[in-house]
């Protein structure tokens, strides 16, 4: 019964042996693991962090091109509508330097019409004048 104690005892210590030793070797591959994982894990926010960086500074940039843009749009339309302020006020004064030589050109040709009146008046008169002298004449 001694040895059959004593080899148990053997077989207990052996096997409690070999069930410390795998702990600690499994003890080694979960801390392992765990580094490999914390790692892994910075590795991946240090990307994030990068991803973010750049996707705030193509925002700014997107934002400084925008402003620029709307800057460029506003001075081409101050232009635009500078442009067309001056046309307005050419087509204005041709305008209305074309109505005062209508004007002038519509009583010139009343005057003239006038004068053709009279003339034809004083031909006229002048033909029935001389018609008569010949009619008396005869």
């Amino acid at each position: 019964v001694a040895r059959a104690a004593e080899a148990h005892q053997l077989a207990l210590e052996s096997h409690k042996t070999e069930t410390v030793a795998a702990l600690e070797e499994r003890k080694l591959a979960l801390e392992t693991h765990k580094a490999e994982a914390i790692k892994a894990l910075e590795t991946h926010q240090a990307a994030l962090d990068a991803q973010k960086a750049e996707a705030a500074q193509a925002l700014e940039l997107t934002r400084q091109g925008l402003e620029a843009h709307r800057a460029e749009t506003k001075e081409t339309a101050e232009r635009h509508l500078s442009a067309l302020d001056g046309h307005k006020a050419a087509t204005t004064q041709s305008l209305e330097e074309s109505k005062k030589r209508h004007e002038e050109l519509q009583a010139e040709a009343a005057r003239v019409a006038e004068a053709h009146q009279r003339a034809l008046d004083a031909l006229r008169a002048e033909y029935a004048s001389t018609s008569e002298g010949h009619k008396q004449a005869l």
